[in-house]
Parts: C-alpha cells; sequence; structure tokens
C-alpha cells in the first residue's frame, strides 16, 4: 500500500489506544503515603514492600482492588523471580494486606477500596461504579467478591445484602454502558 507498512501502523494506533486508556486510570488513582511507609507496609521485607505497591499500581487493577495478577506478569513487571514474589504474596496474604487465589491468579489488595473511593459516603456516580465492578466480577464468578461486600457493606450502605440482586439497567440500551443498580430498594 504505497509504501506504507501497515501493520507497523497498526501497532502504533493500538499502542497509543492502550496508552491513552492506561493513563485516563491512572488519573484517578492514589495511594496515600500513610497506607505505603507508615501503616500497612512499613514493617514488611522489602520484596513485600515492593510486591504490595506493584499491585496497588497494577495495570490491571480497578478501584476495588479486585483484579487479576498472574505470576508471571508481576514477576516479568518486577523483575522478581517467582519464588520472591510467592514469598512476598504469601507475607501480604499473612497479615491481611491481600488475599491471592493461587489458581486462578486473582487477588484482592484489601486496603484499595477505601483509599481509591474514600471511606464513607460516595457519589452517585461513585456508587455506580462500584455496582458495575462488583456486577461484572460476580458474573464471572470472581474469587472475593462475597467477602468483599461482607466487610465493605457497614462502609458502603448502598451495597445490597446479596449480590444476585444486582442486575444491569438495560435502559441505556448499551449493555457496554449499562449501570448497574441494585435491585433492592435503599
Amino acid at each position: 500500500m504505497n509504501g506504507w507498512n501497515t501493520e507497523l501502523m497498526n501497532q502504533e494506533v493500538v499502542h497509543k489506544m492502550i496508552k491513552q486508556s492506561i493513563s485516563k486510570k491512572y488519573k484517578f488513582a492514589k495511594i496515600p503515603t500513610e497506607l505505603v511507609w507508615r501503616n500497612q507496609l512499613s514493617g514488611f521485607s522489602s520484596n513485600a514492600k515492593f510486591v504490595g505497591i506493584y499491585l496497588l499500581t497494577a495495570p490491571s487493577f480497578n478501584m476495588l482492588g479486585l483484579f487479576e495478577a498472574p505470576l508471571s506478569t508481576i514477576c516479568k513487571d518486577t523483575g522478581l523471580t517467582k519464588e520472591k514474589v510467592l514469598d512476598a504474596i504469601e507475607e501480604l496474604t499473612q497479615s491481611d494486606f491481600i488475599r491471592y487465589e493461587r489458581e486462578r491468579e486473582e487477588v484482592w489488595v484489601l486496603p484499595m477500596a477505601s483509599t481509591q473511593t474514600g471511606a464513607g459516603k460516595l457519589s452517585a456516580k461513585q456508587q455506580t461504579g462500584v455496582l458495575n465492578v462488583l456486577t461484572r466480577l460476580w458474573e464471572c464468578k470472581f474469587s472475593f467478591v462475597d467477602d468483599f461486600v461482607k466487610l465493605y457493606r457497614e462502609i458502603y450502605s448502598f451495597l445490597p445484602e446479596k449480590l444476585e440482586e444486582l442486575e444491569y439497567d438495560m435502559s441505556t440500551n448499551d449493555i457496554g454502558n449499562a449501570i448497574a443498580k441494585p435491585l433492592v430498594a435503599r
């Protein structure tokens, strides 16, 4: 095609789209210094601190801290060996900073929801975001959704008693932008 390398052009376009998507996501990410240095990560080994900070900033994170975290990706991104990553995960798990489902390679970074969305009253838009993420994770049978709801129900009063009560509001006529709403009265 006129000497243009269309495959290279497509790769550049895809890379640019991914970069824009990731930068929008990270625009709102927060890591309070007290979480890292003064409280929960301060007593850990250097590898556990590193993996903990990595999980707080991982490319696949979401605002609730429930996401896939394959060991191979953690090793590649951190430069640590599999053994060192597993030791760090064990250390983080023992002190309830994370929960990790090794077979499915899913993680729950326990303090992440409160640092990303805030504790207490959330705006209607934030509530919708939390419900959307939970609904998607629940539908794909993500490992820690029930535990998340049990832990955060007191903080997020809008969470339903049972996740089966979540459904998508199809009034948008667009499944990709459907809003998750609990069927129970608030």
